[in-house]
């Protein structure tokens, strides 16, 4: 298959099938010669990328530079730094123009992304931790790909390798196929963060990241947009996300009170939005609702096939509402 065409600043480039590292062909200039000649072209989108940091600056530089890397000419990278006091400042101002960049103190982890998502002017939206590394040089390129042949999807993502404190790759990441139904059950996460690529339409739909969640808040935003929009995965390597000792996702306690705090509020948005569903198309189901959790799990799994009609992603697995409220 012919390879796509794509309009940038300096003319015309192809990307090929294999997506390489792209190749101008005709530039502006040659193309007024040629009397104004036309091209069948798409326009390449912008992919901003949010990098938030706090004292890490031994780490800040391959995040960076697979970045930079990419052989997609397009991207707005922006560093939301919380005052770090390590150095990451003297790391950012070497980078002169080609990355954005702020430092003041913040309310976290979800707030900094949210800032910088905020700030930025892409199409579609990611964000990498600040040990996180794209796959280079194409990982933004098949991401981008794969969007623009299904402009049906809001949110697509790839494997994810686990690098070590050296950049050693250990081993893949703990990997599940995108299932509403299986997330809900399980408060699995389902989907690597750092191979994900979001639509700015389905944020600015479902809203931004909850900066209530210190662990658990990408998980608690694909379940959002899960109910909104169409979560897709591709088998290609788009990213490594470090995995070293002490780190936030091997701290058990901290994990399990997130699940709990996560799962009740799943569970209340979604009440809320079968209650104004009722509302507009009869009785309310909040009755129900309210007799649920004396009715012990088989009552309970009796009235979940009421739900139905309101919420019919959720039915790839069978009982898995009755986990939220027994």
């Amino acid at each position: 298959m012919e390879s796509p065409w794509f309009r940038v600043a300096d003319g015309l480039v192809r990307l090929p099938s294999r997506w390489e590292a792209p190749v101008l062909l005709h530039d502006n200039k040659s193309r007024n010669r040629q009397g104004g000649q036309q091209f069948l072209m798409r326009e390449l989108p912008l992919i901003s990328v949010v990098i938030p940091c706090l004292n890490r600056a031994h780490f800040l530089v391959p995040t960076i530079e697979s970045v930079l890397q990419q052989g997609y000419p397009h991207i707005e990278c922006i560093v939301v730094d919380g005052g770090s006091t390590d150095g990451t400042l003297e790391v950012l101002k070497r980078y002169g123009g080609r990355i954005k960049w702020v430092s003041e103190p913040d309310n976290g982890h979800a707030d900094a992304i949210n800032k910088g998502w905020r700030m930025s002017k892409g199409e579609i939206l990611a964000w990498l931790n600040a040990d996180d590394v794209w796959a280079v040089p194409d990982a933004v390129s098949k991401a981008v790909e794969y969007l623009q042949a299904h402009p049906e999807v809001d949110v697509v993502y790839g494997d994810c390798g686990a690098i070590d404190a050296e950049g050693n790759l250990v081993s893949m990441s703990y990997l599940h196929e995108w299932d509403l139904g299986y997330a809900v059950e399980f408060c699995d996460h389902c989907i690597p963060q750092p191979a994900a690529f979001i639509r700015r339409e389905i944020l600015e739909k479902v809203g931004w990241l909850d900066v209530k969640f210190v662990s658990k808040k990408d998980h608690e935003l694909w379940l959002r947009i899960g109910l909104a929009g169409n979560i897709r995965h591709i088998p290609i390597v788009l990213a490594n996300a470090r995995a070293c000792p002490g780190y936030m996702a091997q701290q058990g306690d901290i994990t399990a009170a997130a699940c709990v705090a996560l799962t009740k509020k799943f569970s209340a948005y979604l009440m809320s939005r079968m209650t104004s569903k009722g509302r507009k198309n009869g009785p309310s189901p909040m009755p129900i609702f309210e007799g649920w959790t004396g009715l012990g799990r088989m009552g309970a799994i009796g009235n979940l096939f009421l739900l139905m009609r309101f919420e019919p992603r959720l039915w790839t697995r069978p009982t898995q509402l009755t986990y939220l409220i027994t």
